[in-house]
């Protein structure tokens, strides 16, 4: 099983490719300098934010609105489940919808430069991700422990600041959070970003169902790939083909 790292990155990979494509086949002037930003110097929050809500961020780094965004690329993505079983494996769906995420907190990006660095720094290695993981995991008393720590912190700062005591440090939001959790509270806190996905309906859900469609396509031709058959591989390369120009 690939760690969820290395998976996030192969769909965001996707998710490029998806966005050059619908560069191409546009009337966009400068296409080529735009598909080399894609590739090579756009975030991967730029990237998620094209493909769910149709333009680019006012921002190239929001590590809250980018989960926020990944937590929207989900629903849509929960949304075409029955259509996306039919061309690739269920699992791959839940793996989207339950492990995958934005990978910049782990200090990974799907630009082609910095992707190309951590392969050859041997960084993208599934047994190291896993070890690295084993050994960096917190457990419950640890965030815990974490949350309690930074609590405190905030309270001290607060009577260095002002002799009262002031209730608004009586809780830490971001204690304990992950950031699923805070992209379902950016999602809460933008109810506009929200409604602008939703309001654009099927475009949206077709590019989030386009790019996961593509990912699910890919993985299906690597598993026909390890089999030897052919044929199965000749089909699935016909419908990646098909789905690419539709992007």
């Amino acid at each position: 099983m690939l760690h969820p790292v290395l998976e996030s990155l192969f769909l965001l990979k996707v998710a490029r490719g998806y966005v050059s494509e619908s560069i191409m086949s546009s009337d966009i002037e400068e296409k080529q300098e735009l598909v080399n930003y894609i590739h090579n110097e756009a975030s991967d929050y730029e990237v998620m934010h094209l493909v769910v809500l149709g333009e680019m961020p006012e921002e190239k780094y929001d590590s809250i609105a980018e989960a926020g965004v990944w937590q929207l690329f989900k629903e849509f993505v929960i949304m075409n489940t029955e259509t996306l079983k039919e061309n690739m494996f269920e699992e791959d769906i839940m793996t989207i919808v339950y492990e995958m995420g934005p990978v910049s907190d782990f200090g990974y990006s799907s630009s082609a430069p910095i992707l190309e660095f951590a392969k050859a720094n041997g960084t993208l290695d599934n047994d190291y991700l896993l070890e690295l993981q084993s050994r960096t995991k917190p457990t419950r008393s640890q965030k815990k422990e974490a949350g309690i720590n930074s609590l405190q912190q905030k309270l001290r700062n607060a009577k260095q600041n002002d002799n009262t005591y002031n209730k608004d440090y009586g809780t830490d939001p971001d204690a304990g959070m992950t950031m699923l959790d805070k992209g379902k509270r950016w999602a809460n806190n933008n109810p506009v970003k929200v409604a602008q996905a939703k309001n654009l309906g099927k475009g949206a859900a077709a590019g989030a169902a386009g790019v996961a469609g593509l990912f699910g396509l890919y993985k299906l031709y690597k598993y026909y790939k390890s089999k030897k058959d052919t044929k199965n591989m000749e089909k699935v390369q016909a419908k990646i083909k098909a789905k690419k120009a539709k992007a």
